[in-house]
């Protein structure tokens, strides 16, 4: 069955990215499909199943002690099972050194619910907290 605007919505931000604020890798793994992708588009990566997602999420979590995700703009496409999330991203690092960016997530659920794929749209790409789990780092 599947997922109206507010399920898409509170999939997106509460059980990812209000997940992520938490330090909850298996909340977060919990909307993904077995063999889900995940693209960081501007940076090259990507993560392909759940064993690569939690060895990326845990590494991103034990790099920056400060991770916070919040100022949401969310667009659902019910029709197409597709969620896309504008946010607020502020990292920071064990040596105190912060840093603001403003993203776009968009998730591409399949028939059963679960989050298929995900096209990260960043605007700082990132190498610190990005290596575990990477099946591929594609040259600019």
């Amino acid at each position: 069955m599947p997922l109206d605007h507010e399920a898409l919505t509170d999939l997106a931000v509460s059980e990812y990215f209000l997940a992520c604020n938490r330090g909850d890798v298996e909340s977060m793994l919990a909307i993904f499909s077995e063999d889900a992708e995940v693209r960081f588009m501007s940076a090259g990566f990507r993560y392909h199943g759940l064993t690569a997602l939690r060895a990326h999420l845990q590494e991103f979590r034990d790099t920056f002690p400060i991770i916070e995700f919040r100022d949401f703009d969310v667009i659902a496409d019910v029709s197409r099972q597709r969620v896309a999330v504008r946010f607020e991203l502020e990292l920071g690092d064990p040596d105190g050194t912060r840093s603001v960016m403003r993203n776009c997530n968009v998730f591409h659920l399949n028939a059963r619910g679960h989050v298929s794929r995900v096209f990260v749209y960043d605007t700082e790409p990132l190498d610190d907290g990005f290596a575990a789990g990477n099946a591929q780092k594609t040259p600019d």
